[in-house]
């Protein structure tokens, strides 16, 4: 995991790309190979094995028509007609070298060369009966001709057509097996390349998802939770991805630092309230005694002003003692001379009394 923690973003994201970048030249380098390797076959095929089968073919032709003209001047009866023949029959006899010497050329093997030994023997066998049947025909023994032709070169030539037959079945097949082996080199070219062109894409979409999840997505999400966290007021949430060597763990060590300015500033905005509280108090307290000082005046004066009206209230307590004492004189005055006119009512009501009588 050191390698997702340390690493840096842009090679994160290039390893996929490096992956698919090497991939791609080994499958060119590979393709390259094959296909020169192919090419090699495909040249073996062409330039060698089909050439080898052409000039083998060739040689059985010519031969063949060898003969055929040998005996087509048995049969001739016109000897102006025979020199003609002769001509072709020197003309395929060439071509028959020919053939064979260009098969000697394109031997790689001592099987090849020994193989192309012995039809070169039975062609020289062949070529020495039927030349000296031709002179025997030219001089005019067709019988000593025909019996060289038919009898004595009969043998030489059906062993030399049975060793052509051979080779050439040879030659097929081994043209067969280099076909079939360059088509199977072919298939299996395309298999690696196509497999390994899918294995090297599942690779590098395996390589980005990996990268892009545990390099950059969780962690990411991790910074976004601790965030979270410290816009909440957790100042204590720990910063893990702050350990990282990539730009993740620069973007978690600025938020660690700003994790500790916020601490920092909330240590200061204590402070400052503690300050704040500190100097609310003090100034309660100083209002508190101006304000049990001016009670104390305000109250030392209504004491005194009490006290004034205490005194006040005494005099005039003891002035209206004396009043009250002056009407108690004045009411016992007051109640005899209401005795007195309660007495003189008395005796108005009896003179009343006495003058409704009179009256009456």
């Amino acid at each position: 995991m050191n390698f997702f923690r340390d690493t840096r973003l842009m090679v994160k994201a290039a390893i996929p790309q490096i992956v698919l970048a090497l991939l791609a030249g080994g499958l060119v380098l590979y393709a390259r190979s094959t296909l020169i390797n192919l090419s090699d076959d495909i040249r073996i095929i062409t330039e060698v094995q089909a050439v080898r089968l052409e000039y083998i073919l060739k040689l059985n032709i010519e031969t063949n028509e060898a003969s055929v003209v040998v005996r087509n001047m048995l049969i001739e009866k016109r000897d102006d007609k025979v020199e003609g023949y002769r001509v072709r029959y020197d003309t395929a006899f060439a071509a028959s070298k020919t053939a064979l010497d260009s098969l000697n050329k394109l031997a790689d093997s001592d099987e090849r060369r020994a193989a192309n030994e012995s039809l070169n023997r039975s062609l020289t066998e062949l070529m020495t009966l039927l030349n000296r049947a031709v002179e025997l025909r030219l001089k005019g023994d067709v019988d000593g001709a025909t019996k060289v032709a038919l009898v004595d070169a009969s043998a030489v030539r059906l062993k030399l057509r049975d060793m052509i037959q051979d080779r050439t079945a040879t030659l097929k097949k081994q043209f067969e097996a280099l076909r079939e082996a360059t088509a199977q080199s072919e298939s299996r070219a395309e298999f690696i390349l196509i497999g390994s062109a899918l294995v090297g894409f599942v690779l590098a979409i395996g390589l980005s998802f990996t990268i892009v999840i545990f390099g950059i997505n969780r962690p990411l999400s991790s910074l976004v939770s601790v965030l979270q966290c410290v816009a909440k007021g957790d100042i204590d949430a720990q910063i893990a991805e702050a350990q990282r060597g990539d730009e993740i763990g620069a973007v978690g060590k600025a938020v660690e630092a700003i994790k500790e300015m916020v601490a920092r500033k909330a240590l200061e905005q204590a402070e400052m309230q503690r300050l704040a509280d500190e100097a609310a108090a003090t100034e309660r307290r100083r209002t508190m005694v101006e304000l049990a000082d001016g009670f104390e005046t305000a109250v030392g004066g209504i004491v005194g002003m009490v006290s004034s009206s205490a005194t006040e209230l005494q005099a005039t307590a003891q002035q209206m003692s004396s009043a009250a004492a002056e009407t108690a004189a004045q009411s016992t005055t007051v109640a005899a001379a209401a005795e007195e006119a309660a007495s003189n009512v008395s005796t108005v009501a009896a003179a009343a009394e006495e003058l409704g009588t009179s009256v009456q």
